[in-house]
């Protein structure tokens, strides 16, 4: 099937691994940063000045990358209160649909708003208080993960919609992954 020859190949899976990569860095950077910074203030009784930027700026890319990797997963949170009462697999599957175009439209509106917000960044070149960190640095990451969040949605809506048009209601309506 065509959407097993996409997840199987070398760029998106390399897309994927770049992302848990970082995603996993960023992380552990965060954790570390945050005992070191716990480290000199309560044992050593002094401050690590600018670690609050620098988390500021890890925190960002965990948030958002964490955000575009459940896009991908298909694991964000849902509120699929309707699949519980509603138990034709036609009609949740269809529902699933929906509730898909409806996510890849407010992503759309978000990546599209993160753009000027990114150009602003760079015209303005905005720097953190202590390090001089531009601002742009931890604010791209909206950009990014916007992005990737709207491109596996977009992708999962794809899938939906053919596995749906050729009969496979009970894969849309559980999420839209092959058993």
């Amino acid at each position: 099937m065509l959407f097993n020859r996409i997840e199987k190949s070398l760029l998106w899976k390399g897309l994927i691994r770049i992302q848990d990569v970082v995603m996993t860095l960023v992380t552990f950077l965060v954790f570390v940063t945050l005992i070191a910074s716990v480290f000199m203030r309560y044992v050593l009784k002094s401050d690590l000045y600018g670690i609050e930027e620098i988390i500021a700026v890890l925190a960002m890319w965990m948030y958002m990358l964490s955000a575009s990797f459940a896009s991908y997963e298909n694991s964000h949170i849902k509120a699929d209160i309707l699949e519980t009462y509603i138990k034709n697999i036609k009609v949740t599957g269809f529902l699933g649909i929906v509730v898909e175009i409806i996510n890849v439209l407010v992503l759309g509106v978000f990546f599209y708003w993160s753009l000027p917000y990114a150009k602003w960044c760079i015209a303005a070149g905005t720097l953190s208080p202590y390090l001089k960190i531009p601002l742009l640095v931890s604010q791209i990451s909206l950009s990014v993960g916007m992005f990737l969040m709207l491109f596996y949605s977009v992708y999962h809506l794809i899938k939906k919609i053919f596995l749906f048009a050729h009969g496979e209601t009970e894969i849309v309506a559980e999420g839209g992954e092959e058993a």
